[in-house]
């Protein structure tokens, strides 16, 4: 899927990029299931995907949001769930997450009776972090993301709203870090974007 983007910076610094669109995974109950890429770097190939998914079983029911690494050297927090992350949080070298786990991360999903994850449909957004190598060398990143559920039609999805990686290779970025000049009147009309979408 070709996603047009702004990217907010180039060179040293912080590369911010806004999708004309947000990148949206939306499953419809029942058995639904979609997926969207995630290309962090902007070079054709994503170094994430995000999932949404609804299974009717018998007696149980599963659904869920997840994201998955998709290429060698993309990863995510190790402990293999995908914490909602506050403007500023540290994502970086000696962050307790450490960033080494390669796989499927979820942000919440339902089995049954038991749910697992730290992620509340239809709460505001906020972001996850993320490592990735490019070039031969690894970058720090985040994602800025959100969970919803909806009851006509019943659906379930998970929405990236805007993401960005330090172009310094091992440099870390705090959540939300967009370049300057304009990254606080940025950031602040992408959530206004995101607030006005979810009203209507």
């Amino acid at each position: 899927m070709g996603v047009a983007v702004l990217v907010g910076a180039a060179g040293a610094g912080i590369v911010h990029t806004i999708p004309t669109a947000p990148i949206t995974a939306t499953a419809f109950v029942p058995d639904g299931a979609a997926s969207a890429p995630l290309d962090i770097d902007n070079d054709g190939v994503p170094e994430f995907t995000i999932h949404a998914y609804h299974m009717m079983g018998v007696p149980w029911s599963a659904l869920g949001t997840f994201i998955r690494s998709e290429r060698p050297g993309a990863f995510l927090p190790w402990e293999e769930l995908l914490d909602p992350l506050p403007a500023g949080a540290y994502i970086g070298p000696g962050d307790p997450e450490e960033y080494q786990f390669s796989g499927r991360a979820p942000f919440f999903e339902w089995v049954g009776i038991a749910g697992d994850g730290a992620w509340i449909f239809n709460a505001p957004p906020a972001f996850f972090g993320f490592r990735f190598v490019t070039g031969g060398v690894s970058h720090f990143g985040w994602a800025r993301a959100q969970i919803t559920g909806t009851s006509s039609p019943q659906a379930y999805a998970v929405t990236v709203f805007d993401y960005a990686y330090e172009s310094e290779p091992g440099v870390a970025i705090l959540a939300g870090a967009i370049p300057a000049p304009g990254a606080a009147v940025l950031l602040a009309l992408a959530s206004i974007t995101a607030s006005r979408r979810r009203r209507t």
